[in-house]
């Protein structure tokens, strides 16, 4: 009976965030496959939207492969094996480019959207499609690029008896997980935080001007709605790399952390993101508004 008990807790542990991870999973699938399957030219925002989608199905698998492995207690065996350093240099870069592209969806609405008589903004605008795929492609190498350290880890002995999982010698610890911190989660959100919130403040004046203008009725409430859903991915982008951080500070400075922490803390991410960039993309809501509302016709 007490084998029983315990072994649910296990199972429970073991399979609810695989149901989140296969959840995100198939809604950012949705998202890449019609954000590919649209038949004009991509725009900007659909390429970066389509990174996100892809980024985070990857994303959505290596969580998942890294779930299994601290469920198997991998990291507990005497040689390490040898695709672990791989899945780590994917699984962080692969969370990078995500945090990034999200970071840069919301730059690139914020510059061509908000109103500016900036020079450099200006500038931008005018070469938007070469400044965003110039900036896709650094993203992309310097993300893989920053956890290539992680191919060097080894077991090192503590004591006799005793060895945990670590960097060689030459590479301070410290140092390096404060610059991928920095880099992976504090400058995204740097980034997007002024975006967004200036972006949220033209839209809701503009549209409060459009009710004024137009007796409450009619295109403000499209406006709004992204205001919204621009707050609520705002909130979801804050909270899962505050989340983040504190999982790796607290894990590198003082003691270990469940590793479930983190995978709940992607698993929820990549639903939410998901879910927000539907609603929140006008073509994305509209295919989601044909699919299931075709069903309910035909049985009408």
């Amino acid at each position: 009976m007490l084998s029983n008990d315990t072994r649910a807790p296990n199972r429970l542990r073991m399979w609810l965030p695989a149901l989140f991870l296969l959840l995100g999973a198939v809604l950012n699938s949705y998202n890449l496959l019609a954000t590919l399957g649209h038949p004009r030219p991509l725009q900007p925002s659909s390429l970066i939207i389509g990174l996100i989608s892809s980024a985070n199905v990857l994303l959505n698998a290596t969580t998942l492969a890294m779930h299994v492995v601290e469920s198997e207690h991998v990291l507990q065996r005497a040689r390490l094996p040898l695709y672990l350093p791989v899945l780590l240099v994917v699984w962080l870069g692969t969370s990078a480019v995500s945090f990034w592209s999200v970071a840069l969806l919301s730059t690139l609405y914020c510059v061509t959207v908000v109103r500016s008589s900036s020079p450099l903004l200006l500038t931008v605008r005018r070469n938007v499609g070469v400044v965003v795929r110039a900036g896709l492609t650094l993203m992309l190498v310097s993300s893989y690029l920053v956890f290539l350290p992680f191919l060097s880890l080894q077991r090192q002995n503590v004591t006799c008896v005793s060895s945990v999982v670590g960097f060689p010698v030459r590479l301070n610890m410290y140092v390096y997980v404060a610059s991928f911190i920095s880099y992976m989660l504090l400058l995204p959100m740097c980034t997007m935080l002024p975006t967004s919130l200036r972006l949220v403040f033209f839209l809701f004046s503009h549209a409060l001007s459009m009710k004024a203008h137009h007796g409450g009725v009619g295109s403000p409430d499209s406006y709004l709605l992204v205001c919204g859903v621009t707050v609520a991915l705002v909130w979801v982008f804050i909270c899962t790399l505050i989340t983040i951080t504190i999982f790796y500070i607290h894990s590198t400075y003082y003691s270990k952390l469940s590793a479930d922490f983190l995978f709940y803390t992607f698993s929820f991410y990549c639903l939410a993101s998901a879910t927000l960039l539907s609603a929140s993309n006008l073509p994305l809501r509209q295919r989601l508004q044909v699919l299931f509302c075709r069903p309910c016709a035909v049985q009408g």
